[in-house]
């Protein structure tokens, strides 16, 4: 009898949990538009995830209840008493239910199909050894003009140097926000941030198709390991479509990243691959001082400094005083401003000998000549050139957007049709541009993207972009030429316009507005015309968004814990 009352109830928790991970895999493939995509692997993989899961969690509570029955049994044969004899009425009329009897019967064969798509999956890699690893590697806070290979006075990165100089370097990257999450958002959406929404309070749409769904889609195992774990963190969405998705915490280094990935590569290395790595060591601190690389580079720029300053004052210190001076627009004394460069020059030294070391673990693996490597960032910082420490100005000046995008081709890949050992691209490009690019060089469709493929750019069958834009959550948005710059921090609004001519002012310091440059009213156009564009194409993206909400997250409101709040106060985000 009590076998049979097992068997009967973790029958009918088989079925339950089928349904609910039907349910459940249904609700994802619509809120993520898979069909409309036709990413027919991704839905595979939904109906796996979620029968997995589901039925797993209900049997084992089947299995709980059964047990808690046999408890209950037990303590009343403890008690002297014997089972009553309704319990075993209604024992046989549960084991005879109708339910219970179909239960028995389906549940062998989707126990069946269960198997049958778990194995199917794991025998079926569609692994290709001309198919290249892609690996995405992103320096959050550098800024382009002070690595070597972008004319930098010192020798902050001899490894990214030599890498540079081997491979391809674009020396006009823009990025669209001065801020790590709506700009790594676009980085792996190919979404200006105006068209994404990803902000502090919103997280990322289901139905906006990520590099890490399109490439897992295409049989990669994705991971991505990442630091600053608050603007990093999956619940912003930046864990759709990884396999593994890690979000460290500001105090992991560079260096115990490359630990953990190792560990990870060793196990998987012989899967086709594509690695997300985000290092924060570049950006600023939040203890002491402003930037404070470890051992023996905290003094190798910065140890002939002979000044007072010990990272801040009054109980202020590193991003937090940093923070503080632009709040109060208080400006550094020269020697002061020059010590905290070297600081941040240290930093730098140390986060190149790491990307060394995470190149001396690819070789090891025979991983590095098979893939496409592309070394970037998601926004530089400044130094006062406009008033402002850290990236925290609202207009939009070169110190904070220009970033560095150096990428090596993979020699897996012969029928590749760009090349380019020691190229060097001028032509303008964004960080938009990445994922298509990825997707260009593989020969995959591209999915509802803004960007636009740099690979005819190695060719050089064209320049690089007529203009290219920034648009930050908070209004400040930007447009360029090759000569020309304008700037607003306040969306179109007269009378905060600023217009620059990079040519004879690369720093950006004689304001042409209301000068009466044709240019002045074409940038203007075509900033417009392009935020009307980036609207129109979030509508199409999220049209059909309505038919079914993912049940495990708000994709309207995140929250910030209190812990959370105090570590982005620490590095000057919130005050």
């Amino acid at each position: 009898m009590k076998m049979r009352i097992l068997y009967n109830t973790v029958a009918i928790g088989l079925i339950v949990g089928f349904v609910i991970g039907i349910i459940f895999s249904i609700n994802k493939i619509v809120a993520n538009r898979y069909v409309h995509y036709e990413m027919f692997r991704l839905i595979i993989y939904s109906f796996q995830e979620y029968l997995n899961k589901s039925i797993l969690i209900v049997v084992s509570i089947s299995f709980v209840l059964f047990i808690g029955y046999l408890v209950i049994l037990f303590v009343i044969t403890l008690m002297g008493k014997s089972v009553p004899s309704k319990q075993n009425e209604y024992s046989k009329k549960f084991n005879k239910f109708i339910a219970v009897k179909y239960s028995r019967v389906a549940s062998p064969f989707l126990v069946l199909s269960v198997l049958i798509l778990n194995l199917t999956i794991l025998f079926y890699s569609g692994n290709d050894s001309k198919i290249p690893n892609i690996i995405l590697i992103s320096i959050d806070d550098l800024r382009a003009d002070h690595l070597g290979c972008y004319g930098y006075k010192r020798n902050t990165s001899p490894h990214i140097d030599s890498f540079a100089k081997r491979n391809i370097i674009f020396k006009n990257c823009y990025v669209h926000q001065p801020w790590t999450l709506p700009s790594h958002i676009s980085m792996l959406t190919s979404l200006y941030p105006i068209t994404h929404g990803v902000d502090m309070s919103h997280s990322l749409e289901p139905a906006i198709v990520t590099l890490a769904e399109v490439l897992k889609n295409e049989g990669y195992m994705t991971m991505g390991f990442v630091g600053v774990g608050v603007w990093m963190d999956a619940k912003y969405g930046f864990s759709q479509g990884f396999d593994h998705y890690n979000a460290g915490k500001p105090e992991e280094s560079a260096e115990d990243k490359n630990k953990f990935i190792r560990k990870y590569l060793e196990k998987h290395k012989k899967k086709k691959l594509f690695l997300f790595i985000h290092y924060f060591d570049v950006h600023s601190d939040f203890n002491k001082l402003p930037y404070d690389a470890p051992s023996p580079f905290n003094n190798l720029f910065s140890g002939g400094y002979k000044g007072d300053f010990k990272g801040g004052d009054e109980g202020r210190f590193a991003s937090k005083y940093l923070s503080y001076l632009n709040k109060n627009q208080i400006k550094l004394e020269e020697s002061d401003l020059e010590y905290i460069i070297s600081l941040y020059d240290n930093g730098i030294a140390y986060m190149d000998k790491c990307i060394g070391d995470l190149f001396e673990i690819l070789k090891n693996m025979d991983l590095f000549d098979k893939s496409l490597i592309i070394i970037t960032a998601d926004h530089g910082e400044e130094f006062q050139e406009h008033g402002y420490m850290l990236h925290a100005n609202p207009y939009y000046f070169e110190e904070i957007m220009h970033v560095p995008l150096i990428v090596k081709l993979p020699k897996t890949r012969s029928n590749f049709r760009g090349s380019g050992e020691g190229k060097v691209v001028n032509g303008l490009v964004e960080s938009i541009d990445i994922m298509p690019s990825i997707v260009d060089i593989l020969g995959i469709e591209k999915y509802g993207i803004e960007g636009k493929s740099f690979v005819d750019l190695l060719e050089g069958d064209e320049r690089g972009k007529e203009y290219i834009f920034g648009f930050g959550s908070d209004g400040s948005l930007f447009i360029r030429t090759e000569r020309w710059k304008m700037l607003n921090d306040s969306s179109l609004q007269e009378g905060r316009f600023k217009l620059f001519d990079l040519q004879s002012d690369p720093r950006e310091w004689a304001n042409l507005i209301g000068k009466g440059l044709e240019i002045e009213g074409q940038l203007k156009r075509k900033l417009k015309e392009k935020i009307e564009l980036s609207q129109k194409l979030r509508k199409d993206l999220l049209k059909k968004r309505d038919i079914s909400r993912d049940i495990e997250r708000d994709y309207k409101d995140v929250s910030l814990t209190q812990e959370e709040k105090e570590k982005l106060q620490a590095l000057g985000y919130l005050q």
